[in-house]
């Protein structure tokens, strides 16, 4: 159990989230540009593609697009996170920028 409070703790998680993204970013471009081998000692890696359809939005006649009856609204809460003012944070080795994270009401506990 960490003895950060609560908001502290997620603020890390979201750092931490931020650079294991980026890491993620940059070997899987590897991958796609072929600068790395498919196979490590415990996993291979496969790169394909697919294809999937996409719904063209933008090729709809504008009074389709601008009706309001074609549009819902979905009501989402979100946590975000701010450093407070004359937070220490360097001396804890903590780099943790503002982030918001979200859930849709029908997702929330």
């Amino acid at each position: 159990m960490s003895s950060l409070h609560p908001v502290d703790e997620l603020a890390e998680v979201r750092a931490q989230l931020l650079r294991l993204q980026a890491r993620e970013h940059e070997l899987i471009t590897g991958f796609l540009r072929g600068d790395h081998g498919l196979a490590g000692l415990f996993h291979q890696a496969e790169v394909r593609t697919t294809r999937r359809r996409v719904f063209a939005q933008d090729q709809l006649p504008p009074g389709i697009l601008n009706d309001p009856r074609m549009w819902s609204e979905v009501p989402t809460r979100l946590v975000t996170v701010r450093a407070l003012a004359g937070a220490d944070l360097a001396h804890q080795g903590r780099q943790v920028a503002s982030q918001a994270g979200s859930l849709t009401d029908e997702a929330a506990p």
